[in-house]
């Protein structure tokens, strides 16, 4: 019931969660990747949350999958605590405010996600749908 790879659908979450296995769940899903819709959707009421591998405030600049971006890069499913230790260290290395170079945003996903091959594939996919 467990997600093995990208673009599988987090299926059997609800059910698990049922149980009380949140934390659990959340640690076995830590690798998921699925579209932003898929895992939204999938993790809906569980407690759990959708992370975009590239924060959806650089689709626009880097031109990822203009067609509905937010909704279609690659995302993850994480507990509130792991989705706000990502998005800090997103905010820390590359602050609000101007328009990151596509090397700055490379440079930043690598220190991010290197050490999850994973969530580390996904951001390269994601790359990969830059126009």
């Amino acid at each position: 019931p467990f997600v093995t790879g990208v673009g599988e659908t987090v299926r059997g979450l609800r059910i698990a969660d049922k149980f009380g296995n949140v934390v659990e769940i959340a640690d076995s899903l830590d690798d998921s990747i699925d579209t932003y819709h898929n895992i939204r959707k999938a993790t809906k009421g569980t407690g759990l949350e959708a992370h975009h591998i590239v924060e959806k405030r650089f689709a626009k600049p880097l031109n990822i999958e203009t067609n509905k971006s937010a909704t279609t890069m690659y995302s993850t499913a994480l507990t509130k605590t792991q989705h706000q230790k990502y998005t800090n260290q997103w905010r820390e290395l590359i602050p609000y405010g101007g328009n990151p170079s596509l090397q700055k945003v490379v440079e930043t996903g690598v220190k991010i996600y290197g050490d999850n091959p994973r969530k580390m594939r996904a951001f390269i996919l994601t790359l990969k749908n830059l126009k």
